[in-house]
């Protein structure tokens, strides 16, 4: 299975026989590979304990509110959608778009060295594509905000790119940003050796020139990741207790939603209710604005992961899909979400839900062993989403997907 086969898998089965368990991973393992974790993917089990970010004596406080962004204007919905694929640099034949900034004007991917297995990763601004320089071409671009800058990892160590610059972020060796800000406030994770395995603890940046400093977890025997900053400052993440084994399939080590809010205090997100259907947490996936897109692992049936979205400034949880078939992804600052339409055995394409409004997004043009658009990313205004058309591998075992664009009214 190739890497983007993995990735549509993830998306279209949230269903298995099991509900994901925090990763055990070994340090030589984690230091050769300097994979991304994805435990923004884990399960999530609610809980309500506060506990208070200590910050050292006389030091300058990390969690300064930013100023707050403008609300949505009363923009409608778009209507109607043209897709194009994105160019690709010189040498490259395939790639994918793995994120972007609010406005949809920077975007962030990867794409296929011809004739090899070796990706590099690539920054779109609107219609021009550039590689990212030094280290991080053959690493993971992780977030971009609006001013382009973008945070990622290669070799296990964390970098920063501004105005074609790429820079060390400070911190040494075993950290993975996650996202930046448009204030420039970088969070991710820090792996800590502990015995023969890694121990992840969230850590945030204030600056790109900043130490990292390790966010509060609820106590001892937890770890977690930080993995999105929402639009009043508060950062968003998992976490979860080491050393415990599942029993029943949801047994308490699942990872579990947490927040830590901008004057200091970190919490358990809240765990949705669902009548009869068991809900049994909450796994925040995407942030946007002050909307948080999650999954909520159910009982009954079992195992089944449910879309859900939580307005964290009210705190109250909404079923953002309108048909079973409709697996949202991403999501912006209305609120609106795109993702995907259609079972696997279908071929699905893209969609975009703008409250209960479904809007299918236009496939591009076949290409040679080509299916399966997936949006990733999608603007605040809704005007621009971005994803992906993948390579069907069974019927073309030399397909690769490729980076495509929808250009929304």
């Amino acid at each position: 299975m190739t890497w983007d086969e993995d990735r549509i898998t993830l998306l279209l089965r949230e269903a298995g026989d099991e509900p994901p368990r925090g990763p055990r991973v070994d340090l030589g393992d984690a230091l050769r590979e300097g994979r991304r974790r994805r435990r923004r993917h884990r399960g999530a089990v609610a809980g309500g304990v506060a506990v208070a970010i200590a910050l050292a004596a006389g030091a300058t406080p990390l969690f300064l509110r930013p100023a707050p962004p403008p609300a949505p204007s009363a923009v409608p919905p778009p209507t109607a959608c043209a897709v194009a694929p994105l160019p690709l640099p010189e040498g490259t034949d395939g790639g994918a778009v793995s994120g972007g900034d609010r406005t949809g004007r920077w975007l962030i991917g990867s794409a296929a060295r011809r004739g090899s297995d070796q990706q590099t990763a690539v920054l779109w601004h609107g219609d021009r594509v550039t590689e990212l320089p030094g280290a991080l071409r053959h690493g993971v671009a992780a977030a971009v905000n609006s001013a382009g800058t973008v945070v990622g990892a290669a070799d296990d160590r964390a970098y920063v790119v501004r105005d074609g610059r790429v820079d060390r972020l400070p911190g040494g060796d075993g950290l993975r940003p996650t996202a930046v800000d448009d204030a420039g406030r970088v969070v991710g994770e820090r792996l800590q050796p502990v015995g023969r395995r890694v121990r992840p603890v969230p850590v945030l940046w204030a600056s790109a020139t900043s130490e990292p400093v390790d966010l509060a977890l609820p106590g001892p025997g937890w770890e977690g990741t930080a993995i999105g900053i929402a639009g009043d400052g508060t950062i968003i993440g998992t976490v979860s207790e080491e050393g415990l084994e599942l029993t029943d399939g949801y047994g308490p080590n699942l990872n579990r939603g947490y927040r830590w809010r901008p004057d200091g205090t970190g919490e358990f997100l809240p765990m949705p209710t669902t009548a009869g259907n068991g809900a049994r947490g909450f796994l925040p996936r995407s942030v946007g604005g002050n909307w948080l897109l999650g999954s909520t692992p159910r009982e009954q049936p079992r195992a089944l992961y449910a879309p859900t979205l939580l307005d964290l400034r009210t705190g109250d949880f909404v079923a953002p899909h309108t048909s079973a078939e409709f697996v949202p992804v991403a999501v912006n600052s209305r609120g609106w979400t795109v993702g995907s339409y259609g079972q696997p055995v279908a071929h699905p394409t893209g969609a975009l839900l703008t409250g209960s409004r479904l809007l299918h997004l236009p496939a591009p043009e076949p290409g040679v062993g080509l299916r399966h658009t997936v949006p990733w990313v999608v603007s605040d205004d809704g005007r621009i989403i971005a994803g992906e058309q993948l390579g069907d591998t069974d019927a073309d075992p030399s397909a690769v997907g490729r980076p495509i664009r929808w250009l929304c009214r």
